[in-house]
């Protein structure tokens, strides 16, 4: 039994290593300690204060009534650090962009992707959801004469005027590139191979970063030779 930990369907970000993962653990709220031996089962505190500590709790209703949860096979359980070692791509990608680290496309490209988008507003105030302030990151006025102060600077002549829309339309990709990110939703890779070749980052190098940083789990080694043992039979 548990004080803190929560069973979830999906969590990609749970950690394989983790001794409760994987195990029936009862979570804060789905067990009750008794002093009737007799009328209760057995069990072990996990985590907190009573770590370790032997009790007996009241028998739950629940784990009789309810069919017996299946364990991942090894194969959905690599599906599934496969989409987390893409999350962590794709943030890898978003990163490089909001650091200026990545190239800015081609004009070409940016008003093509303008055309598909759209494009937040570049002038004047805007809210960053981060820090939960306006900001003004042109510091432009937000009114039409904006226009003369973004000619006055020679923004085009200089390039910097394809940043400064780059930059607005990064937000509404980035928008649908997070939808991606957590939850049942798969990531948006295709989307992100996209983006990655207009500036000119190495998505693949990106995974294989992933992919050293989220490595197979040790206790995977003992599954894919229980599997061996008993092949799980295929679905009809």
């Amino acid at each position: 039994v548990s004080q803190k930990y929560h069973t979830q369907e999906e969590d990609d970000q749970k950690d394989d290593e983790d001794p409760l993962a994987g195990n029936p653990v009862l979570g804060p709220g789905d067990w009750r300690e008794t002093d009737k031996p007799e009328e209760g089962v057995p069990a072990i505190i996990a985590d907190g204060p009573r770590a370790g500590t032997k009790i007996t709790i009241q028998r739950p209703k629940a784990s009789e009534e309810a069919a017996p949860k299946k364990s991942k096979t090894l194969a959905e359980r690599k599906e599934a650090k496969m989409r987390q070692r893409k999350r962590k791509a794709i943030d890898m990608l978003m990163t490089a962009i909001r650091d200026g680290k990545a190239a800015t496309p081609s004009r070409t490209a940016i008003y093509l992707m303008i055309a598909c988008k759209g494009t937040k507003p570049a002038c004047g105030s805007q809210f960053d959801c981060k820090t939960k302030k306006h900001v003004n990151a042109a510091g432009l006025p937000d009114k039409i004469q904006s226009y003369c102060s973004l000619d006055a600077r020679e923004l085009t002549a200089s390039g910097q005027l394809d940043d400064l829309l780059w930059n607005r339309v990064c937000e509404n990709i980035f928008s649908e590139l997070t939808y991606g990110q957590s939850g049942p939703e798969e990531p948006r890779w295709q989307e992100a191979e996209l983006i990655a070749g207009l500036v000119q980052f190495d998505l693949a190098k990106a995974l294989e970063e992933a992919t050293v940083l989220l490595p197979d789990p040790k206790a995977w080694e003992a599954l894919a030779r229980a599997e061996a043992k008993h092949p799980v039979p295929k679905a009809a």
